[in-house]
């Protein structure tokens, strides 16, 4: 049985189908996946295969399974009309036949250009015009980094296998575009009502090369930053930004913490720390190694956690963005302009001390102690959030 129903993916087209066909078996596929299938008007219900409408009513595929357990040989000539449509219509040779010619040709080169050959099929594979142009013109090949052969192996991919060559260039680049999408989980969600405008781009400009992770984030980011221009929203920019400091943030052994809003508005109300020994003023502290502090126009923290709904209202946001144990991108923390003072202040290693004696002179309308009590609150959470560590960093020579 084929039963695949109301997919996501409209470009999808199932293969298995033709599979269970050409071993001779009576196939029960939905009308979802017929209507997909190439000569679909000949694959004609009840003489190759059984046809559910809608697999979701659970009737009809009642239906479809009692007549084949109740009719086996009946079952069993459906199966055999059903090889022969597909013996009749869709032959191998073809494929197979320029399979090997390719492979021959790659086998016998002296000195290929291996990497004009794989940029050429690459754009094949993702323009939909150079796929238009080799189907009439040669010379849409010239100025390119191939030789005789490898040109001629191209014009023959693309000139015989053509349908073969668009549905797999097709699904590289919308399962490419869904692994990125996956990197910028906050931008993500945000895209999807303008997801047809940005699969047409992707499908335009992507190059298939191969990046490590982290390259692959600063391509995507930068493909985002040029699509996503007026009159995109602008609140978009900072989403990606966001993602993109989530993954730029140092992995390290810092464990995981949970994010905080306000720490120093002189009301510290947080919960009891994560376990790290007291701070005193005699310490020494200093920025954690790989945090990241970035400033955005919009409460970008907001817009994830409430989706594409969120109502979109400028606010200044200062976001800290920290490492965590097992992850590969960063946590966010949302910072006033205080904590940030704090944080940064610290730089290479500062006596705590000195600090609060900062802290003390930014609020001089208030008592010197309240101020410094509040600002060794603060550093304490602040250390238990990794965003400093005790300690100068010992810088290697």
């Amino acid at each position: 049985m084929l039963l695949e129903n109301r997919f996501p993916i409209a470009i999808h087209t199932p293969q298995v189908g033709f599979e269970v066909l050409a071993c001779g078996r009576c196939l029960i596929v939905s009308e979802e996946v017929r209507s997909k299938t190439q000569r679909r008007a000949d694959l004609v219900d009840g003489v190759h295969a059984l046809v559910v409408d809608d697999p979701a009513d659970v009737a009809q595929v009642r239906r479809a399974l009692t007549r084949v357990i109740d009719d086996p040989v009946g079952a069993q000539r459906i199966g055999v009309r059903g090889r022969e449509f597909v013996a009749g219509r869709f032959t191998a040779p073809d494929v197979s036949a320029v399979v090997t010619r390719l492979r021959r040709t790659i086998e016998e080169a002296k000195a290929m250009s291996l990497e004009g050959l794989q940029q050429t099929l690459s754009e094949l594979y993702a323009d939909p015009a150079l796929r238009a142009a080799l189907a009439t013109d040669e010379a849409a090949l010239r100025g390119r980094d191939l030789d005789d052969r490898e040109r001629a192996a191209v014009l023959e991919l693309a000139r015989r296998l053509m349908p073969q060559v668009e549905r797999f260039g097709q699904m590289l680049v919308h399962k490419r575009l869904d692994y990125f999408l996956e990197l910028f989980g906050a931008t993500a969600p945000h895209l999807r009502v303008h997801e047809a405008a940005v699969r047409e781009r992707f499908a335009r400009e992507f190059d298939f090369r191969w990046r490590p992770p982290a390259e692959d984030v600063a391509y995507f980011g930068d493909f985002l930053r040029r699509l996503l221009v007026a009159p995109w929203p602008a609140h978009f920019r900072g989403l990606v930004r966001y993602d993109e400091c989530l993954w730029r943030a140092e992995t390290t052994d810092d464990p995981a913490a949970p994010p905080f809003e306000r720490l120093l508005d002189m009301r510290i109300a947080e919960p009891p720390g994560l376990g790290a020994s007291v701070l005193t003023p005699e310490d020494r502290v200093a920025l954690a190694p790989g945090v990241i502090v970035e400033r955005f126009d919009y409460p970008v923290h907001r817009l994830v956690a409430e989706g594409p709904g969120a109502r979109v209202e400028p606010a200044a946001t200062v976001i800290a963005f920290t490492p965590r144990r097992g992850a590969t991108a960063a946590r966010a923390h949302v910072m006033n302009e205080e904590l940030v003072r704090l944080a940064t202040a610290a730089g290479d290693g500062r006596l705590v001390a000195a600090l609060l004696d900062e802290a003390a002179a930014r609020h001089a309308e208030r008592p010197a102690e309240a101020v410094q009590r509040a600002a060794l609150q603060a550093l304490q959470l602040l250390g238990e959030r990794h965003l400093i560590v005790r300690g100068p960093l010992q810088r290697s020579q």
